[in-house]
């Protein structure tokens, strides 16, 4: 269980992440096979980068696009992400702040085994707020990037920064 400050720090830095103004994803009382919220499609949002939504369990979700730039690699390369971050148990449970990743269609931002972190909660509020987040080797390893394997990261040079933009480049080639 986690610290109670922390407890109230991820719920703190969480209702800030669901003020986000963005549309409503409505998926009526559908669920994956897992009985999660894994089953997203990227076309379901359309046009939109974000959408937010709650199961037919109650659990708050946000799916979300986005484009990471790298540039410690020859050449640079643009990768095209789709993420569901969603609520493990619904928010009468003592759980209420455990969150994960999921989806089957295409490279998560971030992975979430154990459940979400403070520093992933904050870092995606902040992508969902500015539409960008710059991420160091230290953020990368420390947040558990889902697009960079973690001996990759360990072998970057101390100053590379990949840059993350809420979504989908025009010019970066679409991943399913």
């Amino acid at each position: 269980m986690e610290h109670p400050s922390n407890v109230q720090a991820m719920a703190e830095a969480l209702s800030t992440l669901f003020a986000t103004d963005c549309r409503v994803l409505d998926i009526l009382e559908r669920c994956g096979w897992t009985s999660y919220i894994d089953f997203i499609r990227p076309g379901e949002t359309g046009d939109e980068h974000a959408m937010k939504g709650v199961d037919a369990f109650g659990r708050r979700f946000i799916v979300f696009k986005c484009t990471v730039r790298t540039t410690s690699t020859t050449p640079p390369s643009v990768s095209r992400l789709f993420t569901t971050f969603f609520q493990r148990y619904r928010s009468d449970s003592v759980d209420e702040v455990l969150y994960h990743t999921a989806g089957h269609y295409g490279t998560h931002l971030f992975t979430t085994v154990g459940g979400a972190s403070l520093a992933q909660i904050e870092q995606l509020c902040k992508l969902m707020r500015s539409g960008r987040i710059d991420l160091t080797v230290d953020d990368m390893t420390q947040l558990h990037v889902g697009y960079r394997n973690h001996v990759d990261i360990q072998r970057l040079e101390p100053s590379a920064i990949d840059t993350v933009t809420l979504g989908w480049s025009e010019v970066a080639p679409e991943r399913s």
